[in-house]
């Protein structure tokens, strides 16, 4: 049976938006009631007069989906809208979950957040009347960027090693002419710098961080009813969430498995077409979750882990989720990867047999609270709001603010 036809059968609405996105560009947006070019423009004239002398910060198409896995894209949006500006977060239809399926022109999702879609990958965006900062994280949008004048200005935050991105005939030559012309590049990385510093000498090391405050919660009788089955058939719960992607070791998962049946080792997120999973009877995979479950799922979990191979990937990676796990006071194991090991804090293996014995330290000190203190110390110091006011510093010392 082919994919087509298992999703037709396990979920006819998916199927059918899927569908659509492969009609003709002018049938689909007439099909899906977008609004029309004159529509448009007057929603973004009202926005900018709303926001007078305020520049707009615009995440361009194509885009990581708004409600797809929560990550520095998004976060980055929401810190600049707390911080009074305005943000345009382009969207579109090819992801067919909430909200990016629904948005229509511009549509206030939160404070000062507004997601995008005009059917025509931003096209409408051209003509936005105002003091334009263009935040780019992808070399595939080169293509949006080149149909702004030269009065916008560019940060070109280089997030990932280009071998992460889907490979595409003149990506180096996309990144290079984005490294050319941003007024600010930023790394996220050590390895990616040495990559770009020949290049851009001016380029700044921004690591990603965490929204403390959304870790750091009591939950006051939440459940998550099968974390609370786990949780009584394991004498630990050992977590993850994330991409289950190729670069994850799933032999050091399994061999960990195996060295401790008693425990349960939880693996979130949405796994990759390229994967073949080990199945264990105390490995669990569940679904991706909404960003705002992490914090009820690292409640159970006694250690949290990083288990990803050394690659080209994973060490010009700052992973997102070292700095969550700390902030809610998870002892945390990983691999020997560069960014993380800048962290006393979070114990690390350098192969499978001593990432299993680090795992049983983690365990020992899951209830040691000082050690929890130093954890949520840690990730204090590496909050988003700290990333982004040093990226506005720089811009206000190059003149674009």
């Amino acid at each position: 049976m082919s994919k087509a036809v298992k999703l037709l059968l396990s979920d006819p609405k998916k199927f059918s938006r899927k569908l659509l996105n492969k009609f003709p560009k002018k049938l689909r947006n007439l099909l899906l009631k977008f609004p029309s070019e004159k529509e448009i423009s007057e929603q973004l004239t009202k926005l900018t007069m709303q926001y007078k002398g305020k520049q707009v910060f615009v995440f361009p198409s194509p885009s990581t989906p708004w409600g797809y896995m929560f990550q520095r894209p998004q976060q980055v949006a929401t810190v600049l809208s707390k911080m009074g500006f305005p943000v345009i977060y382009c969207v579109d239809t090819s992801f067919v979950e909430k909200p990016d399926w629904y948005i229509r022109g511009l549509v206030k999702l939160e404070g000062n957040i507004y997601l995008f879609n005009d059917g025509a990958n931003g096209h409408s965006l051209r003509n936005l009347n105002s003091n334009v900062i263009i935040w780019q994280y992808w070399p595939h949008q080169q293509r949006f960027i080149e149909r702004f004048n030269d009065t916008v200005s560019i940060i070109y935050d280089c997030i990932d090693h280009l071998t992460t991105f889907s490979h595409y005939k003149g990506i180096q030559e996309d990144h290079l002419n984005a490294l050319s012309r941003a007024k600010i590049v930023l790394v996220t990385a050590e390895h990616i710098m040495k990559a770009v510093k020949p290049v851009r000498d001016d380029c700044i090391l921004v690591p990603n961080g965490v929204n403390y405050e959304d870790f750091d919660i009591s939950y006051f009788g939440q459940k998550w009813d099968e974390m609370e089955r786990i949780r009584k058939t394991s004498k630990a719960i050992i977590g993850y969430y994330g991409a289950i992607a190729e670069w994850m070791d799933f032999e050091l998962i399994e061999y960990c498995a195996a060295q401790n049946p008693e425990w349960t080792i939880v693996l979130i997120g949405e796994v990759y077409p390229e994967v073949k999973i080990v199945e264990k009877p105390n490995i669990i995979y569940l679904q991706r979750q909404d960003y705002k479950r992490l914090s009820l799922f690292l409640n159970y979990v006694d250690v949290a882990i990083l288990p990803f191979k050394i690659n080209d990937i994973t060490i010009n990676t700052s992973p997102v989720k070292i700095f969550e796990y700390m902030a809610s006071g998870t002892p945390v194991v990983s691999t020997v990867l560069p960014e993380v090991k800048k962290y006393s804090e979070i114990l690390i293996g350098n192969d499978k047999y001593e990432f299993n014995e680090q795992l049983k330290v983690a365990l020992s000190k899951s209830n040691d609270q000082d050690f929890v203190n130093l954890l949520k110390k840690c990730a204090q110091n590496n909050t988003w709001n700290q990333r982004i006011e040093t990226v506005l510093e720089v811009c206000q010392e190059r003149g674009i603010l």
